[in-house]
């Protein structure tokens, strides 16, 4: 009964300490969501959640390069929003611009909708752009906004050792942060804009609604249009119905002898037919 009764209590004692080292496991990784999390909820302003979010990925999960791809409003292909690592601005520009590995593992992730592993030797494509970095794996994640995806996180490491599942399932949440917050700055940003531009028309409306002088309701115009569509250049014409019957009455951002060849374009000519002739 001694010896069955010993066995048991070391087996007691293995399960024990399992279970404990599986609490601190998920008590780590609580604590390093949390610091995310918090990290994440001090800005709407995506640049800065970028580079928070990136530097905290790194330090938590003891990467050595990090990227942070956002998806196209187009879905066509994504642009870089952030980067951890030892290229120089000029060299990871023309990395990303003759397909480097980290772009291509991250629109692999982005295709497939889940996570991508992939050792990095001379054999892959673009290993020369990223050989100094001296990386042996790349761990790529989607970013998932309510089942939308936003981007793509990138991780290299100089170990060639894939990340465990513990690991793995912290990426994993941690993505699903990133993508709603980016998610949410998203929305601040086109909220800001939509207010910008209902100012910009109540101006407007107030000012042409001020005066009944017809070339200041033409400047007003030309004006307040250039900055709603957010162009350098704008200008109001009037057009008789006649082939040559186009006149610049107002302009904003040319030359006057740059305005004047406008109406000389054959093209705009077409244009005005083709948006007052009836449908």
């Amino acid at each position: 009964m001694s010896i069955e009764k010993k066995t048991a209590e070391d087996k007691l004692a293995e399960y024990s300490g399992h279970l404990e080292d599986l609490v601190s496991e998920r008590t780590s990784m609580l604590v390093a969501q949390n610091e995310i999390a918090n990290s994440l909820s001090r800005s709407l302003d995506l640049e800065m959640i970028l580079n928070l979010a990136l530097d905290k990925v790194l330090s938590v999960l003891s990467m050595d390069v990090g990227l942070l791809f956002l998806l196209n409003k187009d879905h066509a292909g994504v642009s870089l929003g952030s980067y951890r690592g030892l290229l120089s601005p000029s060299d990871l520009e023309v990395c990303i611009q003759e397909g480097c590995p980290y772009e291509k593992v991250s629109l692999e992730a982005i295709k497939q909708r889940s996570v991508v592993f992939t050792p990095t030797d001379k054999n892959l494509s673009g290993f020369t752009h990223i050989q100094q970095e001296k990386i042996k794996a790349l761990i790529s994640l989607p970013l998932i906004s309510k089942d939308r995806i936003v981007g793509a996180l990138t991780l290299g490491s100089k170990s060639p050792a894939n990340l465990d599942q513990t690991n793995l399932e912290l990426l994993t949440a941690i993505c699903h942060q990133i993508g709603l917050a980016i998610e949410n700055a998203n929305l601040y940003h086109e909220v800001e804009l939509w207010a910008e531009e209902l100012s910009t028309l109540h101006q407007a409306s107030l000012k042409l609604g001020s005066t009944l002088d017809p070339e200041q309701i033409y400047n007003e115009i030309a004006t307040q249009s250039a900055k709603l569509a957010g162009c350098q250049m704008a200008c109001v014409l009037y057009w008789n119905g006649t082939e040559d019957g186009l006149k610049i009455l107002s302009s904003v951002g040319l030359k006057p002898e740059k305005a004047a060849l406008i109406c000389e374009e054959p093209d705009l000519y077409e244009l005005c037919l083709l948006y007052t002739s009836p449908s």
